[in-house]
């Protein structure tokens, strides 16, 4: 039988460093996809002339614009924080031979 009991600081670490890659993937493939473009209907709109639905159409993009930069922003910042997460909730070495 092992004298070797399970342990949440022996297991996190690792668990932390899949997340943040797993993130900086993501993070790294919206940024390479880009940001939303206008839609047909919304060319549509500019070339007949109507303002008003134009307008609707183009405020619809500017927020789809600003959610995916902030979606990209986030996964950076969670990668990061992953990363940190994983390093400190390392044991040192010396602390991990003794027990």
């Amino acid at each position: 039988m092992s004298n070797h009991r399970f342990a949440a600081h022996d297991v996190l670490p690792p668990i932390c460093l899949l997340l943040a890659l797993a993130t900086l993937i993501a993070a790294f493939a919206l940024w390479n996809v880009g940001p939303p473009e206008a839609s047909v209907e919304l060319h549509q709109a500019r070339t007949v002339g109507d303002e008003q639905y134009s307008d609707l159409l183009e405020a619809q993009l500017a927020r789809r614009q600003w959610a995916h930069n902030i979606l990209v922003g986030c996964l950076f910042a969670s990668s990061a924080g992953f990363t940190l997460a994983a390093f400190w909730t390392m044991r040192p070495r010396e602390m991990a031979r003794t027990k």
